[in-house]
């Protein structure tokens, strides 16, 4: 069984426990063939599991658990600094050896590991937010992308004119035809069966615009009413400079991309 000799850094760490304070600075254990001496007055019993390292009254003092209790109450109204799992942490053979021979040291040095682990998960901490706060970022870069994405795709249903002719024949075909001095036209049928080409957009002049080839002026509707269909798109076919046939949508849609393409 070993006895504990007090070093001056054990005086120093025992000064800041004064009077009838106590401090408990740790909970140990040792091999049980390697037993140190409780410190309590009138005990000198060996222990060797929860060893209670405590500074009280300007002292530094090893004692073993029951007479811990005894004279200080339990361990958990004194919330050891270092305890291990609270049964004790086991020190190795060089720990021992400082407990015996310079407890302050031995005291720092878990100072030194406890800070260490503090620093550790401090900064683990902070790459867990940081990560997180990385993530997020992406997220909402990705989320504002696609907002863009999609609502570069969609340019029809925000800005795509409404047609203005009601008398246009339901779900019929209809062609569009760019000519070279920005002017457009579109070939629509009546809901009569008749066919006409419309300027688009409306303009003065349009009725001056073409020749008797294509049709004659229908002022009432605002286009040409086409005698001949063969005539008339082959006229226009050969002045174009790009057409497209289909809906109302996908020809405003063919004006749209072409006038952004003139932008860019």
């Amino acid at each position: 069984m070993h006895s504990i000799n007090p070093s001056d850094g054990a005086q120093a760490i025992a000064a800041t426990a004064t009077g009838n304070t106590a401090k408990l600075l740790a909970i140990v254990e040792v091999e049980e063939g390697q037993k140190v001496q409780c410190q309590e007055p009138g005990c000198g019993h060996g222990v060797y599991k929860r060893i209670h390292v405590v500074a009280t009254g300007g002292n530094i003092m090893v004692m073993g658990s029951t007479c811990f209790e005894k004279r200080f109450g339990s361990a958990q109204h004194l919330q050891p600094e270092y305890s291990g799992n609270g049964a004790g942490r086991r020190l190795t053979e060089e720990q021992r050896q400082m407990l015996l021979q310079n407890t302050a040291h031995l005291i720092a040095l878990f100072d030194e590991e406890a800070t260490a682990n503090r620093a550790r998960q401090l900064e683990a901490l902070e790459r867990s937010r940081k990560a997180l706060a990385d993530r997020q970022a992406l997220f909402d870069a990705r989320s504002a992308a696609l907002r863009q994405m999609r609502a570069a795709e969609m340019p029809s249903q925000i800005t795509m004119p409404t047609m203005p002719w009601r008398w246009v024949k339901p779900m019929s075909s209809m062609a569009y035809f760019h000519l070279p001095d920005g002017q457009g036209w579109i070939r629509v049928m009546h809901g009569t069966g008749t066919h006409y080409l419309m300027p688009w957009p409306a303009s003065e002049g349009w009725d001056e615009a073409l020749p008797p080839t294509v049709g004659s002026p229908d002022l009432e509707l605002g286009g040409y009413r086409v005698n001949n269909i063969v005539a008339c798109v082959g006229f226009l076919r050969k002045h174009a400079l790009w057409e497209q046939v289909g809906i109302w949508r996908d020809i405003m849609d063919a004006i749209s991309k072409h006038n952004k393409r003139l932008i860019t």
